[in-house]
């Protein structure tokens, strides 16, 4: 046995004791965030926006109505339809006999109504070619190794993609949403240092040229693009809060306020080690979603070409989750209320999680096995060729057990 439970278990132990003692601070703290909420000064908030200048403050959402709004789902059309896609990917490995990564997206379409229907697939895609292992300026000659971070980005362009081919296909007129797990801002490559050809590849040629062909087709129909995240870690709208609150001055503040979270902050109206789905659980009923705010992010503004990032919280009955959109869908307060309700419904019947999310993850998903299942065939392969296979003695220690 690799892992120690006993002296595991003890470490556990302690750091439940540690919780338990820190839980009446942190529901004081939740309840001044609430109070906060139903307080926010609307006016202020947007005059100090302005009055920042791109200064701390860009960490903080747009808002255009009261954060306290509460709007109730519209019920789901008769007849409607969920297309979601979710992607896993074998990364680069250099252990092994040949240099390439796999990325596979699964797909799920569900149709309810009159006609109800299931269809369900996924699209593996090997990438080995030398131009298909980095992303290249010709101009210049510089290249990225496509892995880490960058792998994960092209993952994401591929999810969307294939939505988009989705979208192409579909003849009809029938109520859509198009969903996909996770955030639709590509915070992945922020703080990197990547060269501007790299995100204008993944960002610009890709994500946003998939997600705009999705909008030019969703012209004249009743139709939206979303994302869903699980139990969002952001504190966006707390931040927020915490911009009307403080009591220094903007030109103070950028100094004595710390830019990443507020805990250091020695202003007694600072809200901190509050999540933003904190606040929304007291505020929300099942069903429930909140206002509309729009994401203020470096990436989106330098790379979205014009295609702003909304979201809204919504309480699905065992949570609250993240729903982000493109501005053309939240801008459409039908395709909003359509992606409202869908989302709802769709919780609803995957016991708390979008259940077509849930389909596509199970299309998509990689498991160890199949890992293993992958590297044998391309040594298999390869030995089938005529060509040698090579491979480092660790990975061949991994495969054999000596005592």
């Amino acid at each position: 046995m690799s892992l120690d439970l006993n002296s595991t278990a003890a470490q556990i132990e302690s750091m439940v004791v540690d919780l338990q003692a820190r839980q009446g601070e942190r529901v004081r703290r939740v309840e001044s965030a609430f109070i906060a909420l139903n307080e926010f000064q609307l006016d202020r908030y947007l005059d100090i926006s302005n009055e920042s200048q791109g200064g701390r403050y860009r960490i903080v959402p747009e808002i255009l109505e009261h954060p306290s709004s509460v709007y109730k789902p519209d019920l789901p059309p008769g007849n409607f339809r969920v297309v979601s896609s979710d992607g896993s990917h074998i990364e680069v490995d250099r252990h092994l006999a040949v240099r390439c990564f796999l990325i596979n997206v699964g797909v799920s379409a569900l149709t309810y109504g009159d006609y109800p229907n299931a269809t369900l697939y996924s699209v593996p895609r090997l990438y080995a070619a030398q131009e298909d292992l980095v992303i290249s300026e010709i101009a210049t000659g510089r290249q990225q190794s496509i892995e880490g971070a960058v792998l994960g980005a092209k993952r994401a362009v591929a999810e969307v993609s294939i939505l988009a081919e989705e979208a192409s296909g579909l003849d009809s007129n029938t109520p859509s949403i198009y969903l996909v797990d996770g955030s639709l801002v590509m915070m992945g490559l922020v703080g990197h240092g990547y060269h501007d050809f790299v995100l204008r590849e993944l960002i610009e040629d890709g994500f946003i040229k998939s997600m705009n062909h999705i909008r030019d087709f969703s012209e004249n129909r009743s139709f939206g693009l979303a994302s869903y995240i699980s139990m969002p870690a952001h504190s966006d709208v707390v931040n927020a809060l915490n911009v009307t609150g403080c009591v220094y001055p903007i030109k103070d503040s950028n100094l004595r306020c710390d830019n990443s979270s507020f805990s250091t902050n020695p202003c007694e109206k600072c809200i901190s080690g509050v999540l933003d789905r904190d606040i929304f659980w007291k505020l929300l009923k099942p069903g429930e979603r909140s206002s509309v705010f729009g994401v203020n992010s470096p990436v989106v503004e330098n790379h979205y070409l014009g295609t702003g990032i909304t979201f809204f919280y919504v309480n699905v009955g065992t949570e609250i989750g993240r729903v982000e959109m493109p501005s053309w869908v939240s801008d459409n307060r039908s395709s909003l209320d359509l992606v409202h309700s869908l989302i709802v419904d769709q919780c609803e019947r995957g016991r708390g999680y979008p259940v077509a999310l849930m389909e596509a993850h199970e299309q998509a998903v990689v498991g160890v096995s199949d890992r293993r299942n992958f590297v044998q065939l391309v040594e298999q392969v390869l030995h089938k060729k005529g060509s040698d296979v090579y491979t480092s003695e660790k990975a061949r220690s991994k495969r054999l057990r000596w005592l």
